[in-house]
């Protein structure tokens, strides 16, 4: 087993907040723990510049394209409909990002449509999404969620993660044009079925430019980029120039031609970033609103010493070690816990970036993923109390109150809530306070 020593920003004793957080975790469980832990910094959140468009503050969770994929054999979390969406009420939350699959949902480019796909697995040990082929039928299923949605009075924020199935259909969307026309024949297809009034909104597609999520499109991007668009580009350094022009004209070309058929529903296509700088040569303006992914995961002056960035390693490949993750998860815990009050005002210093570029776009902000790490892990076998998710809620309690005070419209506690994440997810009355203090009135 390799052990990770701290590194010397991070050699000061740990905080006695994390102490006394842990010291509860026997008799109080996780949930209980995380409502009692002291010490979240009032400077983050102390005179924060506002967002100028807000609406009525809706407590949001992404279920990404699990919620239609781990539906049957040993990853069947979301097998009833009613029960995980009765569930997802009790926590208090009104709004609910998915992946439509817009590229399944639509004809292929023959005009062809289809019901059934077989999904492929996801990497070994990579957190969403099923670990095995699964079948699936969005056409059917789609929307029947969504009208169960409806009766629940959940907002709905659609998006597509391009989830590839056996034939590769995710592969042969590639343009703008061929982008808008997929989502255009599935808003159409939910228009029919009456369920178009509960979305909030669509973003067209995830963490965009993703390589990880959409090669086919990336690779259209690069066709005529000298400086390649590639999988860490835009978390190590912002776009450059070259790459900005050609990522604002994708995105132009995109949203404004489906804003044609669809001139009521905001569009965007959401973001990941240290801040709006890694932003800053891309043009937003076509945006109907933010969607915005901030994590401290991010920061790279936190990722790499915490072992944060290890875990993505792991979860691209196939060494998944559960002893492994264990040693990373108790580092990166530890990691937080020295360096809380500052990393916490980094967090309030990336939201303020975020106010600034949702008040000169004039436009509402959202954030379904975020606040702490990005990928992370179940290991009762390594972890059966759930104590490395201490800080993961520590930060999620911080964070929503950061993102309220400075006027979010759509606040997450964490992308991991979800029903594949118990640790996290378990404990409703831990999410009740959060989601009642998320959607009180400013």
């Amino acid at each position: 087993m390799q052990h990770f020593p701290p590194t010397a920003s991070d050699s000061v004793p740990e905080s006695n907040p994390r102490r006394h957080a842990l010291k509860q975790i026997a008799t109080a469980g996780l949930g209980a723990v995380a409502l009692s832990t002291p010490g979240l910094s009032h400077a983050a959140i102390a005179a924060p510049p506002m967002l100028t468009v807000r609406r009525a503050p809706l407590a949001v969770a992404m279920w990404d394209f699990s919620w239609l994929t781990r539906r049957a054999g040993t990853q069947a979390e979301y097998s009833d409909f009613d029960a995980v969406l009765d569930d997802f009420v009790l926590r208090g939350y009104n709004c609910l990002r998915i992946d439509a699959f817009p590229h399944l949902i639509a004809a292929d480019g023959n005009g062809r449509r289809q019901d059934e796909f077989v999904m492929k697995a996801q990497p070994s040990g990579f957190p969403w999404g099923n670990s095995a082929n699964t079948t699936i039928n969005p056409r059917r299923d789609l929307p029947v969620f969504l009208s169960k949605c409806a009766a629940r009075g959940i907002r709905v924020g659609l998006s597509t993660w391009m989830t590839n199935d056996t034939s590769n259909r995710a592969l042969s969307i590639k343009s703008p044009a061929q982008l808008s026309r997929i989502w255009a024949e599935t808003l159409d297809f939910i228009g029919q079925h009456g369920l178009l009034g509960i979305v909030e909104w669509v973003d067209l597609a995830n963490e965009f430019p993703s390589v990880g999520f959409m090669p086919a499109i990336v690779s259209y991007i690069n066709e005529k980029l000298l400086n390649k668009i590639t999988l860490l580009t835009g978390l190590l350094a912002p776009y450059d120039q070259e790459q900005g022009s050609a990522i604002s004209a994708y995105i132009y070309t995109a949203i404004n031609g489906l804003k044609k058929q669809f001139p009521h529903l905001p569009l965007c296509v959401s973001l990941a970033g240290e801040s709006t700088n890694t932003f800053k040569s891309v043009d937003l303006s076509p945006m109907d609103c933010i969607e915005t992914h901030i994590f401290l995961g991010l920061n790279q002056t936190f990722a790499l010493p915490s072992g944060l960035n290890f875990l993505l390693i792991e979860g691209a490949g196939n060494l998944q070690s559960s002893c492994y993750n264990n040693t990373l998860e108790k580092w990166a815990q530890g990691a937080y816990y020295r360096r809380q009050a500052g990393l916490l005002r980094w967090l309030g210093g990336a939201m303020d970036s975020w106010v600034t570029l949702g008040n000169k776009l004039n436009v509402p902000v959202y954030t379904t993923e975020g606040w702490a790490a990005i990928l992370y892990y179940e290991l009762p076998d390594k972890d059966p109390n759930g104590a490395n998710w201490v800080w993961i809620n520590d930060v999620a309690r911080a964070a929503t109150g950061m993102a309220k005070a400075r006027g979010w419209t759509g606040i997450c506690t964490s992308n991991f809530c979800q029903p594949h994440f118990p640790s996290f997810y378990k404990n409703p009355a831990w999410h009740q306070q959060i989601t009642g203090l998320i959607k009180t009135a400013s």
